[in-house]
Order: C-alpha cells, then sequence, then structure tokens
C-alpha cells in the first residue's frame, strides 16, 4: 500500500471538512463514516444508554449488536479477559478477538455511548477516541 502524500491526506481533510450538516444525524453519519475511513474500524455505533442506535455505520446487523453492547461494556469495568469471555457467551455477529471497545459520551446531558470494531485494538482506541471529541462538538454545535 503506498503511504498518502501530503498534498493527499490535505485534500482528504479538506473533504471530510466539506461535508458538515446542520442535521443532527446527518452530521453524525458524517463524523462516524469518517472515524471508520481514517482508522480503519469496520463497524461503528452511536448508542443511547438504553443500547440503541442512534447512529451507526457498517453491517445494520453488528451495529445494532455494538449499540446493544456499549452500555454494559462500559459500565460493567470488567477487564478486557473479562469482556472476551462475556462476549463469547453471547456470540454476537462479529469475531470477539476482533478489536471491539465502548466508551462513553454526554451528549446533551445525557449519557451515550460509542461503540467501534475493527482489526485491531488500537485502531479501535484511536477512532473511538476521535469520535467522542467530534460527537461532542457536533451535540455542541447544535445545542447553540
Amino acid at each position: 500500500m503506498t503511504p498518502l502524500k501530503d498534498e493527499d491526506r490535505t485534500m482528504d481533510t479538506n473533504e471530510r471538512r466539506r461535508r458538515r450538516s446542520t442535521h443532527l444525524h446527518t452530521a453524525l453519519n458524517y463524523q462516524l463514516e469518517a472515524v471508520c475511513e481514517e482508522y480503519g474500524l469496520s463497524n461503528v455505533a452511536l448508542a443511547t444508554d438504553d443500547g440503541f442506535v442512534v447512529s451507526g455505520i457498517g453491517d445494520e446487523r453488528v451495529t445494532e449488536w455494538l449499540a446493544a453492547l456499549a452500555p454494559a461494556v462500559v459500565e460493567s469495568q470488567l477487564s478486557p479477559v473479562q469482556n472476551e469471555a462475556w462476549l463469547e457467551k453471547l456470540a454476537p455477529p462479529f469475531p470477539v478477538d476482533d478489536g471491539f471497545d465502548a466508551v462513553s459520551i454526554d451528549a446533551f446531558g445525557s449519557k451515550m455511548y460509542i461503540a467501534g470494531l475493527a482489526s485491531n485494538e488500537l485502531a479501535v482506541a484511536l477512532g473511538l477516541a476521535h469520535a467522542m471529541i467530534g460527537v461532542h462538538r457536533i451535540f455542541s454545535e447544535l445545542r447553540n
């Protein structure tokens, strides 16, 4: 794979920055799409505290699982090994040894969750950190 040149990165960044919307759902989809593209996530979901999908990118069935699992994973405070064992028992439609993680975020005074899936844990961690910043920005801008 050929690395991107600086001008290619600028073009991609500029294109992503042009893809903005004042509509909440569209803005969230753009943000999550950009995270998937930049960090190689196959799926990402923004979920309510009840585990329902607010916005998701990737296979719909997997995204629904991620949204449903996110609150339990974040709030359980299990170790990664315990999480993996727990996930194996649930038999989700994705390999549990893939990079899977979830984080919480405050949005309009409510707790929401972002869950992601990629081929490795580092990509998921970096992608979710980026998604948290972007989702927080979107909610802050739309609140004003």
